[in-house]
């Protein structure tokens, strides 16, 4: 599916689909993990100190939930705000030749270069805040402006601007 595709619905129900994919991913790690322990752990823990023992106990039943992603879900909010300032680095030049020869002259040849973009916005309850928007490509940032709404989903690294005086799209940056 294209970004051009996306409307909040769809954007929700697959973030709803991927949660419960994450959730039977952690049933399914836990329960290979109490299996494991029960058919193994006498073997393989009885060579340790009770301590190690209740230390390997504590990480098999923590690394489901760290491996799955869930607590990203959990902790992760929607918002919305205008976009006050832009702050960007470049985090890769674009060369215009295949041969990995970065010299001066190729360096900023062509529309790839990716920039590591944190902007700073006005939420809807006034306060202001820096979002970190990760790495993007320079033709998502060409249609981000300051003054545009930008539109965070839980649970996922995109986002939607949109045009504050309508002089360009609507645009989804990043991915679902």
């Amino acid at each position: 599916m294209k970004r051009t595709d996306y409307t909040p619905e769809i954007i929700r129900k697959k973030v709803r689909q991927r949660l419960v994919w994450k959730i039977i991913a952690l049933i399914v790690l836990e329960i290979a993990g109490i299996v494991f322990m029960r058919l193994y752990g006498e073997w393989y823990f009885g060579r340790l100190s009770e301590v190690n023992v209740y230390v390997a106990y504590a990480v098999l039943a923590v690394a489901p939930i760290l491996l799955c992603g869930i607590l990203y879900d959990i902790v992760d909010r929607d918002w919305t705000g205008e976009i006050r300032k832009i702050r960007t680095s470049v985090v890769r030049k674009w060369s215009g030749d295949d041969t990995g020869d970065f010299n001066s002259n190729n360096l900023s040849v062509g529309r790839n270069n990716r920039y590591s973009v944190s902007v700073n916005i006005r939420m809807k309850n006034g306060e202001a805040a820096d979002k970190n928007l990760g790495i993007i490509l320079d033709s998502d940032l060409d249609r981000m402006r300051e003054g545009d709404t930008l539109t965070h989903f839980r649970g996922t690294r995109l986002y939607h601007t949109v045009s504050c005086d309508r002089s360009h799209p609507d645009h989804f940056i990043g991915r679902l």
